[in-house]
């Protein structure tokens, strides 16, 4: 069986043309052509190629195209200028570890950029290079794109600079395709427009040039263009790219729920009609979440007023939201309507960074207890080199299930349990740690206490 391999990518959309009734059939083809050309002529000069170089040291870049020994590998893609500012956005893969970056306009102007601010989780980047007054493309809305909608895709495939392709919108809110970035955030819109290796990061545009999505990956079992692209919605994109911008990084809302998707069966026990909202299994302790009065196994059907379609929904939706924001939630508990306001908390805040051995941790999602076969614990996102915890042989995307032979649940259980474990006189704690394939015991000794 041929494997399905993921890679990232660009693209670009467009709304249905208004044709003329009384136009004959090739009067209204070369309308459907204008209007490809009109978006490709207001989108191309905003679109630039993006060149990066690598420390030398670096092994297998997946972007790589060429190598030379004396400055590193180098890669490519492709971007979008986001204002008149000078920020261009692209996707955080194309210029992570980047040591050098470059972009090159259509009409061949070339600026050194510098990295603003990036965000794995959604694989957005932002650059910005000395130059005002840039042509730029507007931001349109994600939300109002449907399937069968023109999609136009501007970008620099496999060398060819400056490339158009079309298609239609495929699907919308797919969701569960980068299995190599943990907590991953994904809303994507699917389009078939042909996009291959080096469109990532270029724009996604409707059938008035706006941008209504940064392509990020294709599905291919060849590693070329097999009709599967998938984009970053724009109204992702600029609540991400707008906080970038402004400090450099990302804030994210916090509820403190452990949330899962309803099915019919559940859905029939609780007395509640229909399948869209989503179940809360486990509200976390001292969370927003328990400060507002949410329970286990209440149904979070209304956020601001707005459906939730399912558990994905609800968690993109309040990571977008900054902290300290309140919010309305709409819930059902034993067949009865229930009203709450909660204040979001700050997710990094809560999933305790700079821990005492020198690792970052967050809750595990629904997904992830049936990847690593567990109950509870935590997720290790981030390893301080030269640590405690990296000395030990801790790695992210391990999770930690047990402190000293004690379950953990959640980020503050185990903050909880590790200082008290490191009260003792040796400094060390015995952690049980798991990988998708295997579980071991692992001490990790700190030189002295902090």
């Amino acid at each position: 069986m041929n494997r399905i391999v993921l890679l990232s990518f660009l693209g670009l959309s467009l709304g249905t043309p208004n044709l003329v009734a009384d136009s004959t059939p090739i009067e209204r083809l070369e309308q459907v052509s204008d209007a490809f050309t009109s978006v490709a002529k207001k989108v191309l000069p905003s679109v630039v190629s993006i060149e990066t170089v690598y420390p030398a040291q670096v092994p297998g870049h997946p972007f790589f195209r060429q190598f030379n020994p004396q400055q590193g590998p180098m890669g490519s893609g492709s971007g979008v200028v986001y204002d008149e500012n000078g920020h261009i956005i692209t996707n955080a893969h194309v210029v992570q570890d980047a040591t050098e970056i470059t972009v090159t306009f259509s009409e061949g102007q070339k600026f050194k950029a510098q990295l603003v601010g990036q965000d794995p989780k959604t694989d957005l980047a932002v650059l910005k290079v000395d130059e005002k007054g840039l042509p730029y493309t507007p931001f349109g809305d994600s939300d109002a794109m449907e399937v069968g909608d023109w999609v136009l895709a501007v970008g620099n495939p496999l060398g060819f600079s400056f490339t158009v392709t079309h298609g239609i919108v495929s699907a919308t809110g797919r969701f569960g395709l980068r299995r190599d970035m943990s907590g991953a955030y994904e809303d994507f819109i699917q389009t078939d427009a042909s996009i291959n290796q080096g469109n990532s990061g270029g724009p996604l545009c409707n059938l008035k040039g706006e941008v209504i999505g940064i392509n990020s990956m294709i599905a291919s079992q060849t590693g070329g263009s097999q009709g599967l692209g998938f984009a970053i919605p724009s109204n992702m994109a600029k609540r991400i790219v707008d906080q970038l911008i402004d400090t450099g990084e990302v804030a994210r809302g916090f509820l403190g729920v452990h949330i899962n998707d309803l099915n019919s069966d559940l859905a029939k026990e609780l007395n509640y009609e229909g399948l869209k909202g989503c179940i809360v299994d486990e509200v976390s302790p001292d969370s927003p979440a328990q400060r507002a009065g949410i329970e286990s196994g209440d149904i979070i059907a209304l956020l601001n007023g707005e459906v939730v379609e399912n558990s994905t929904d609800l968690r993109n939706r309040v990571s977008q939201i900054s902290p300290g924001t309140d919010v309305q939630l709409q819930l059902m508990r034993d067949g009865k309507e229930l009203a709450l306001t909660v204040i979001l908390g700050n997710l990094d805040q809560f999933t305790g960074r700079k821990d005492l051995i020198g690792i970052d941790v967050r809750p595990l999602q629904p997904d992830e207890l049936e990847i690593y076969r567990v109950n509870g614990g935590v997720m290790i996102e981030n390893v301080v080199e030269g640590s405690p915890a990296a000395e030990a042989g801790l790695r992210p995307e391990m999770v930690i299930t047990k402190v000293d032979r004690k379950p953990v649940l959640h980020p503050d259980d185990f903050r909880k349990r590790l200082q008290r474990s490191l009260r003792g006189e040796d400094n060390a704690v015995l952690l049980y740690v798991k990988t998708t394939s295997h579980g071991f015991y692992l001490v990790v000794k700190v030189e002295e206490e902090k």
